[in-house]
């Protein structure tokens, strides 16, 4: 993935990403964050429709699952 300087400033929920911080403090355990930005991704949910997209997020995720082991 490439990184032009006209990219948006990485946007999360500060909200959605405090929760899960404090869930994982209260389980005591360790998590990460992982932020990808698929190139042209917003293109193609507009021009292809969002069950195109939502159905291209769901691949990406069953690939990041499938190369990351269980523990």
């Amino acid at each position: 993935m490439r990184r032009s300087s006209s990219a948006q400033p990485l946007r999360l929920s500060t909200s959605i990403a405090a929760a899960a911080l404090a869930a994982s403090q209260r389980r005591e355990q360790q998590g990460a964050l992982l932020y990808i930005d698929l190139d042209h991704f917003k293109k193609l949910n507009d021009t292809l429709g969002h069950d195109v997209g939502d159905e291209l997020l769901r691949l990406v995720g069953v690939r990041l699952r499938a190369s990351v082991r269980e523990e």
